[in-house]
């Protein structure tokens, strides 16, 4: 029983210690700095979209840049490289064929962002042209199976016209060597989608096995379309095994008007195969000119995103500077924004909130050097819109604090301090400490002494 009584007033003793020791209160939110803004880069590796290739050809990331919540990154479905093959390359050898009075070349191109692409150009040669035309019939060897897809694009550069017509079919053989054209029309005087069988009369038959798809176009944006070989086989009832060619025709009408001599349309083209659809974020690339996403996620088909435009945020660490004397922090905030040929940043501001601190407490806030005179409201300061890549900026606070919040925010970045409150606290739970040892030594020794009492009673017995 004695010994229990030890123990308990040992434990009792520790207790009232550890409640003189002072306690950690709740973190001070200080004056902080983050900059907005959005950047427009090639996006190659899709688990970090801050990923690019540098000017010098090094893979490199923006450190500490973080796609900005509730906005969304947008770009051209246009823009999207596919890993799958291109088809077709082989144009050089392709049979061309004209309208009357036009001049015309074809051309396999890559554009600046490096996706491949055939240009066609036409020009008018005569007064006398109401529209001009231009076609050929490239050469290929692919197969492919009910599993493949095709996706197919077209975009309008320029032109003289008032009504646009692109099309792209492809020859295709079936199990037998009988031939199939499928293909997609973009016409801008078809008013909604449609798919048909038909006899196309530039095959070999007279035979309705041939498939086209009517799609409408609008102004000069870009259209995407995929199709799904296993939809071909099944409307047509064949399996077709093999690509044996790609007919690309561009036509531009003038309505009841002449043109003019020197009179020019362009019009791009990109057809690829690929052995699975093409998705973005679990969606199907199809009939799409622009995206508007939060994240990227992709398909394995897709080697490259130009030209994404990234909203992003970037906090940017300050180096303080504190002074006991008259209980101010200095904040320092040095950022500059990277200046590379491979992206470009834009719609830039650094914003500042005031953390737990009104802007009264703000002795000195200064823009690089320039001071901040004018009254401030709420609860954030923005400066320095249309941020210059590559320039180095200075945003400098300098905070003024109770004693008490002076130090919390010290015992907060882990520094060691002294003021007359922690001084006194830290005094009196030593006393206390001392008190406990003490008080466990004469507890010991009182009890040892009634102990040995007992004793001797006992052997006087």
């Amino acid at each position: 029983m004695k010994q229990k009584t030890i123990v308990l007033a040992m434990l009792l003793a520790l207790i009232t210690a550890s409640l003189c020791v002072p306690n950690a209160s709740a973190a001070v939110v200080e004056p902080s700095l983050t900059i907005h803004g959005t950047v427009t880069k090639d996006v190659t590796n899709f688990s970090d979209l801050f990923a690019y290739e540098d000017e010098d050809g090094d893979n490199v990331t923006l450190d500490g840049y973080n796609t900005r919540s509730n906005y969304n990154i947008t770009f051209d479905a246009y823009d999207i490289e596919h890993t799958d093959p291109f088809l077709n390359e082989s144009i050089a050898l392709a049979e061309k064929s004209d309208g009357p009075s036009v001049s015309s070349d074809w051309f396999l191109m890559r554009d600046t962002n490096n996706i491949r692409y055939i240009l066609a150009t036409a020009e008018i040669e005569s007064f006398e042209a109401y529209y001009t035309s231009t076609r050929i019939m490239s050469i290929a060897d692919t197969f492919f199976d009910r599993n493949s897809y095709f996706t197919i694009g077209g975009k309008l550069l320029s032109t003289f016209g008032t009504s646009l017509r692109m099309e792209i079919y492809f020859k295709t053989l079936d199990e037998g060597g009988e031939d199939h054209y499928f293909g997609f029309i973009l016409a801008d005087n078809i008013a909604s989608e449609s798919i048909e069988i038909t006899d196309m009369n530039f095959d070999s038959d007279s035979y309705a096995d041939d498939l086209t798809i009517q799609i409408p176009y609008f102004g000069n944006n870009a259209t995407i379309y995929q199709f799904s070989c296993a939809t071909l086989e099944d409307m047509l009832s064949v399996s077709n095994t093999k690509i044996t060619g790609t007919r690309y025709m561009a036509y531009i009408a003038n309505g009841t008007d002449a043109t003019e001599i020197g009179d020019t349309m362009k019009v791009t083209f990109r057809a690829a195969q690929m052995s699975q659809p093409l998705k973005l974020n679990d969606i199907i690339v199809n009939k799409t000119d622009t995206f508007t996403m939060p994240n990227i996620a992709v398909s394995s088909n897709v080697e490259k995103i130009a030209d994404a435009v990234i909203p992003f945020s970037k906090t940017i660490s300050p180096e303080k500077h504190y002074n006991a004397d008259d209980l101010t922090i200095k904040y320092d905030f040095d950022y500059s924004l990277v200046d590379d040929d491979a992206l470009s940043i834009s719609g830039t501001i650094a914003n500042l909130p005031r953390g737990d601190f009104e802007w009264t407490n703000f002795t000195r806030l200064a823009v690089d050097t320039a001071l901040i005179t004018s009254t401030l409201t709420g609860t954030h300061y923005a400066a320095l819109s249309g941020i210059a890549a590559g320039t180095l900026h200075t945003i400098s606070a300098t905070v003024e604090c109770s004693a008490s919040v002076y130090d919390e925010i010290l015992a907060g970045a882990g520094m060691v301090f002294w003021s007359v409150d922690t001084i006194l606290d830290w005094f009196y739970g030593g006393l206390a400490f001392i008190a406990s040892i003490i008080g466990f030594g004469g507890l010991y020794w009182g009890a040892k002494q009634r102990g040995a009492k007992t004793a001797r009673a006992n052997a006087a017995r």
